[in-house]
């Protein structure tokens, strides 16, 4: 509670200094309404008024063909959330692909925030039926983390894992097979041997051709 106070006194303090000047650019009227959305979601944990207030801060952001704002990515992701939320799924995937083609525009996907998007990307878009495109951000995702941490990682055991699950989804159970050994091998050197995300990994990888073709389970990477 005191670091929502906090957030409240500082974002008061943020709106007075902006209204104190008449004429504060499109890019500080954005960024306020983007800071009032995660108030409301946050402290108040009212997501539709939090979703009309990044969507009004991503017309802001947009309307005067300043879209190179910094956090325009965080607004599309944040809006995207809120549907997630909301339960509007094809809403969420059309804003957090804005915001992972920003990203990939500026090649800010190298970095935690980066991959915490497109990971988020792919997933909604597994979800949603569209595997072969989920599989390609997935393969993206474990490339990021090369680039990233440089060396393994629990995150790149999941997105292995993930990546194997996209596959036996379509049907290509010995590419499955190569990504679950993948996974197993990296998650062995972070989770204890009785960890539910290596017992599931390992679990899945037995049972890969009674479930292929079936939808499989992702695991959640709590690390990003």
């Amino acid at each position: 509670m005191h670091h929502y106070r906090l957030f409240q006194k500082l974002l008061g303090e943020y709106e007075g200094i902006c209204y104190l000047y008449q004429n504060i650019t499109n890019e500080d009227h954005a960024t306020l309404l983007h800071y009032r959305a995660t108030e409301a979601a946050i402290i108040h944990q009212n997501h539709v008024k939090a979703l009309e207030l990044e969507e009004k801060a991503i017309a802001e952001a947009c309307g005067k063909g300043t879209t190179h704002i910094f956090n325009l990515s965080s607004m599309y992701l944040d809006a995207g959330s809120y549907c997630m939320n909301l339960r509007k799924p094809e809403q969420a995937l059309d804003y957090i692909e804005k915001s992972a083609n920003i990203l990939v525009q500026t090649q800010m996907q190298y970095s935690p925030n980066g991959l915490y998007t497109m990971n988020t990307y792919a997933k909604l878009l597994y979800h949603q039926g569209k595997f072969p495109e989920a599989a390609r951000i997935f393969t993206s995702c474990i490339g990021i983390t090369d680039k990233v941490y440089e060396s393994d990682t629990l995150t790149k055991g999941y997105l292995f894992q993930n990546l194997a699950a996209v596959h036996a989804s379509m049907h290509n159970a010995k590419v499955a097979l190569m990504y679950y050994a993948q996974a197993e091998s990296i998650l062995h050197k972070f989770l204890d041997e009785e960890h539910p995300d290596l017992l599931t990994c390992k679990e899945q990888r037995r049972n890969l051709i009674e479930m292929d073709g079936q939808k499989v389970d992702l695991l959640e990477i709590e690390n990003l």
